[in-house]
């Protein structure tokens, strides 16, 4: 039987936090405890510059049981 897990974390926000190939050209300010760039808000991430995203991926029983 596969169980899901589901793994959560936060990411700079695409809609307002513009970076140029992964570099921080436009001089957002980084964010030491969600590990991310802070953009300026808008109404795709509720005017917080982030976003959590979700994931949820297979793992077998045995594996979980680790």
């Amino acid at each position: 039987m596969t169980r899901y897990v589901k793994a959560t974390w936060t990411d700079s926000c695409p809609g307002c936090c513009e970076l140029v190939d992964g570099q921080n050209v436009n001089g957002y300010p980084w964010d030491a405890k969600a590990k991310c760039y802070v953009g300026s808000g808008c109404k795709e991430c509720g005017y917080t510059g982030k976003r959590r995203r979700t994931f949820q991926y297979p793992v077998d029983e045995q594996e979980q049981d680790r």
